[in-house]
């Protein structure tokens, strides 16, 4: 019976801590299982069988990523890092129809910070006419030996013009300069106004005295010709003038000469009660 084992990168499967509880031996299968796979499982398998041993390359395929928009202005320095996952990635551009694997004239390629070359593309002085698609292209060994296809991702690249964030400023100006002027005029018209108003007050008030002057003219004549010498009231309320009459005055004077008259008679009749009894004593 043959005595078969497996090794992951020269060490037996039972020992790697990271593939415990999670792989499995079915021996009438000849199969070897990992559950829940993950990047870290990537290496060198071995199959031993009687110190007879095979070495299978495991890979973990290549995922990458990019901004899905990127925006810059004309002019300034474009940067765009592509993301991936995956053993030993393998990383190009695709600009248009051009292809680029190194750095060469405005475009700069860098490694990023876990050291995967070419993760990082950089254009110098970017002009309006490098609007457009900048894909990401991901391989590995994967793509060759299990015949996937390789892995890419698409960025589209937004070039706005140098005036481009000027504009906003100045409408923002113009707005604040338009709701000063529409004050300013509001304020105006209505100081205008109110001086207008307190010019116009006094002559008013000037207007009421003469025309109760007039009217206090008109009834002193009046009366002289009827030879009346009773006194006529001039009563002013707000800016209204107007004149009592002579009934009206009597009615307000009742009151004070009814009083008088009664006095009067009371004392008549007191001198004729003292007359009286003189003469009978």
């Amino acid at each position: 019976m043959f005595e078969v084992s497996l090794e992951k990168n020269g060490t037996d499967v039972a020992k790697v801590k990271s593939l415990e509880g999670r792989y499995r031996i079915i021996a009438a299968e000849r199969k070897f299982i990992i559950d829940r796979t993950d990047i870290g499982d990537d290496g060198v398998y071995s199959c031993v069988v009687d110190n007879n041993k095979r070495d299978i390359n495991v890979v973990a395929r290549v995922i990458v990523r990019v901004p899905s928009n990127s925006g810059v202005v004309e002019g300034e320095k474009l940067s765009i890092v592509c993301t991936s996952v995956g053993t030993d990635p393998q990383l190009s551009w695709m600009i248009g129809n051009q292809t680029i694997t190194n750095s060469t004239g405005r475009y700069m390629l860098k490694p990023d910070d876990h050291n995967v070359k070419n993760a990082i593309l950089s254009v110098e002085n970017i002009s309006l006419d490098d609007r457009g698609e900048f894909k990401c292209i991901g391989r590995n060994d994967a793509n060759e030996y299990a015949g996937y296809a390789e892995a890419s991702d698409v960025s589209f690249v937004r070039v706005k013009g140098k005036l481009a964030a000027l504009w906003p400023f100045l409408g923002i100006c113009a707005e604040v300069l338009i709701l000063c002027a529409i004050i300013l005029i509001y304020e105006k018209r209505r100081n205008k106004s109110e001086l207008e108003e307190s010019d116009t007050d006094p002559q008013d008030h000037q207007s009421g005295i003469s025309q109760a002057k007039s009217e206090t003219l008109q009834l002193t004549e009046t009366y002289e010709n009827k030879e009346i010498d009773e006194p006529v009231k001039i009563i002013r309320l707000h800016s209204d003038w107007y004149y009592r009459n002579n009934d009206e005055i009597d009615d307000d004077n009742n009151t004070s000469e009814n009083v008088a008259a009664n006095n009067h008679k009371q004392s008549e009749g007191n001198n004729d009660a003292d007359d009286k009894a003189t003469k009978e004593d």
